[in-house]
C-alpha cells in the first residue's frame, strides 16, 4: 500500500475521531452526573468538577463507538466518491485499504488499556469522593428536611442538627448538636425501646474506611414496652446510645483500583476492607469469646472480678474509677449479652465502685447482664453491666443510704488483660484453627463461610475486572474494522444507515461484556459460573469479528 494513501486515510480517521470522541465524551459526561445532580450532593463548582474528572473513564465507553463511526464515516465517503473502487482497480487491495483502520484500532486498543488500567480508576475513585457527602452533612442535611436518620437498629429523629465545634480534648473529627432528639430502637423490625432527650451531640471519628458516631444524650430517658399477657407495662430508665460505624461506600470495589493493586489484593485478599472487615467479625466474635472465658474463669476461681472504667464526677468531670464484681460466673443469653451468676454462697450480685482509694456506691441486684461492647479493632473491648430491680447503695456517707431502682447501667468496663493483642495479628486461616478449640460452633462455621465466600467474589470481581477493561479496549479494534467493512459493503447506503447497522452490535458486544462480568462476579450461581462469564464477556467481540470477516469475504468476491 502506498504510504501517501496510508497517511491520507489515517489523517481523515483521526480528525472525524477527534471530533466524535470530544463530543461523545462531554454528552457522556453530562449524563453521569445526572443522579448526583438529582441527589443535591453537586453544587455548581462541584457540578463542574464532576464533569471534568468523569471525562478520563468515559472515554472507555466513548472511544469504541467513535471510532466505528469514524471508520463508517470516512470508508462510506471513499466509496461514495469512487476512491475505494479507483484504489482497487490499480491494484490496492481490500485488505490493504483497512490497515489504516486496523492500525488506529490497535492503537486506540493499546491506549484504552492503558487509561482504564492506570489512569480511570483515580479519576472514579475521585470522582465518587467528589459526589459523596461526609457522614456530618448527611446527618445535618437529613434532619433539616425533616427527615430522619437511620441504621439497621437506630432510626433517630431530632428538631434540628447543626455542626458545631469539637470541644478541647474530644478525640473527634466532627461534632453535631441536635435538639428535641427522639431516638427509637429496632430489632428484627419491631421496637424494643424509645430514648427522648432534650439536647444530644454527636461525635464523628473518622478511621480508616470507616466512621465511628458516640451519641452523647444530655439527661435522656429511655422508655421500653413489654408486653406481658394481658397488660403492657412502660419502664423507664437514663438513656444510653450505642455507638454506631458507618462504612465508607468508596473502597467496596476493585473498579477504584488499578492493575499493580488488583495484583496486590489477588495475592493478599486480607488487605481489601470488605474482606478485612468479615475477618475483624471473626476477631470480634472470637474477643467476645475470650472476653468471657476470662470473666467466667476468674469469676469461678475467685469469686471476683476487676474492671477500670470513666465516670463523671460531682462536677461533670470523667473520673478514673475502678469496679470489682463479686459474683459466681458467668452464664451465655445470646452472642450479645450475658447472665451474671450469683457468688457461691448466694446472695445477690454486688458492684463496687472505687474512685481513688475511696468506695463511692455499690450496686446490688439478682439479675444483672454483661454487654460486650467492641468498636474498632485493635481497641480492646469494653463491657456495660445492666443492673435490673437494684439497690444503689452509697458507701461515702455515713450512714450508708440505699436506693431502689427499676434499671441502672454501668458502661465502658474495661478489663486489665490484652484480649485483642493475641488475635489482632493472626491471618485468617490460623483464626479459624485458634477458633476451633471452642467446638463446633455454628456461628465460626458461619463467620468463616463469609470470609471465604468474600474472598471468592473478591477474587472473581478483580478477574471480571481485568477482562473486562481488555474486552472494552479490544472492542475498539473490532468495531473500527466492522464500520470499514460495512461502509463499503453497503456502499449505496446513507452514511447513517452505515453506521447504524454497526452501532447496532457494537451495543449488543458492550451489553454482552457487562453481563459476563455480572456472571463472573456472582458466586451464588452455578459451580462454573466465572468460566461461562468470561466466555459470555469475550464472546461478543467474537460475533463482531467474524461478522466483519463474512462482510470483508463478501466484498472481496465482488
Amino acid at each position: 500500500m502506498p504510504l501517501l494513501l496510508f497517511w491520507y486515510i489515517l489523517r481523515d480517521l483521526l480528525k472525524v475521531l477527534a471530533i466524535s470522541t470530544a463530543v461523545l465524551v462531554t454528552i457522556i459526561s453530562f449524563g453521569a452526573a445526572i443522579k448526583p445532580l438529582s441527589d443535591g450532593t453537586l453544587g455548581p463548582v462541584a457540578l463542574l468538577k464532576y464533569i471534568l474528572l468523569a471525562m478520563p473513564p468515559m472515554l472507555q465507553f466513548a472511544l469504541p463507538f467513535s471510532a466505528a463511526f469514524s471508520a463508517t464515516m470516512v470508508y462510506h465517503r471513499m466509496t461514495s466518491d469512487n476512491e475505494i473502487a479507483a484504489c482497487a482497480a490499480s491494484g490496492v487491495s481490500y485488505p490493504q485499504l483497512l490497515l489504516p483502520a486496523a492500525t488506529l484500532g490497535v492503537v486506540l486498543t493499546i491506549a484504552l488499556s492503558l487509561i482504564s488500567n492506570y489512569i480511570s480508576p483515580a479519576f472514579w475513585e475521585a470522582m465518587a469522593r467528589t459526589s459523596t457527602r461526609s457522614v456530618a452533612e448527611v446527618v445535618v442535611g437529613r434532619i433539616s428536611r425533616g427527615e430522619p436518620v437511620q441504621t439497621d437498629t437506630l432510626t433517630l429523629y431530632a428538631r434540628n442538627a447543626q455542626r458545631i465545634a469539637v470541644p478541647e480534648g474530644v478525640n473527634a473529627d466532627a461534632a453535631i448538636g441536635l435538639d428535641r432528639v427522639l431516638a427509637v430502637n429496632m430489632l428484627k423490625g419491631e421496637v424494643v425501646s424509645t430514648q427522648t432527650a432534650r439536647q444530644c451531640v454527636i461525635y464523628l471519628k473518622h478511621t480508616g474506611n470507616m466512621t465511628v458516631i458516640t451519641p452523647i444524650m444530655d439527661q435522656g430517658r429511655m422508655f421500653q414496652i413489654k408486653d406481658e399477657g394481658a397488660q403492657v407495662r412502660v419502664s423507664a430508665s437514663a438513656a444510653l446510645l450505642p455507638e454506631l460505624i458507618v462504612e465508607d461506600e468508596i473502597e467496596r470495589s476493585p473498579r477504584f483500583m488499578d492493575v499493580s493493586r488488583l495484583k496486590a489484593v489477588h495475592h493478599a485478599p486480607e488487605t481489601y476492607s470488605r474482606v478485612a472487615r468479615k475477618i475483624d467479625e471473626l476477631r470480634r466474635w472470637m474477643t467476645q469469646r475470650e472476653l468471657f472465658h476470662h470473666i467466667d474463669q476468674r469469676l469461678r476461681e475467685t469469686g471476683t472480678m476487676r474492671f477500670t472504667t470513666t465516670r463523671l464526677g460531682r462536677d461533670n468531670q470523667p473520673v478514673a474509677a475502678q469496679a470489682e464484681l463479686a459474683a459466681g460466673g458467668l452464664a451465655a443469653v445470646d452472642e450479645a449479652s450475658w447472665t451474671v451468676l450469683p457468688p457461691s454462697g448466694g446472695g445477690p450480685v454486688r458492684l463496687t465502685i472505687t474512685e481513688g482509694i475511696k468506695r463511692t456506691t455499690a450496686l446490688e441486684s439478682t439479675e444483672v447482664r454483661l454487654r460486650p461492647r467492641i468498636r474498632l479493632l485493635p481497641e480492646e473491648p469494653t463491657l456495660d453491666a445492666e443492673f435490673s430491680q437494684v439497690t444503689q447503695i452509697a458507701l461515702d456517707t455515713t450512714p450508708n443510704r440505699s436506693r431502689l431502682f427499676e434499671r441502672q447501667s454501668i458502661p465502658y468496663l474495661r478489663v486489665d488483660a490484652p484480649i485483642v493483642h493475641e488475635l489482632q495479628n493472626q491471618p485468617a486461616r490460623e483464626l479459624v484453627k485458634t477458633a476451633q478449640k471452642y467446638g463446633d460452633d455454628a456461628t465460626l462455621r458461619r463467620l468463616d463461610t463469609a470470609i471465604r465466600t468474600e474472598v471468592t467474589r473478591l477474587l472473581r470481581n478483580i478477574v471480571a475486572r481485568i477482562h473486562e477493561r481488555a474486552a472494552m479496549s479490544v472492542s475498539c479494534l473490532v468495531m473500527m474494522l466492522l464500520g470499514s467493512i460495512l461502509a463499503i459493503a453497503m456502499r449505496n447506503a446513507l452514511p447513517l444507515t452505515v453506521y447504524f447497522w454497526s452501532f447496532v452490535p457494537a451495543i449488543l458486544g458492550l451489553v454482552v461484556i457487562s453481563s459476563g462480568a455480572d456472571v463472573v462476579n456472582d458466586v451464588s450461581e452455578f459451580r462454573y459460573a466465572d468460566v461461562v462469564g468470561l466466555i459470555v464477556m469475550w464472546s461478543g467481540n467474537l460475533l463482531m469479528a467474524i461478522m466483519a470477516l463474512g462482510f470483508l469475504r463478501r466484498v472481496m468476491r465482488n
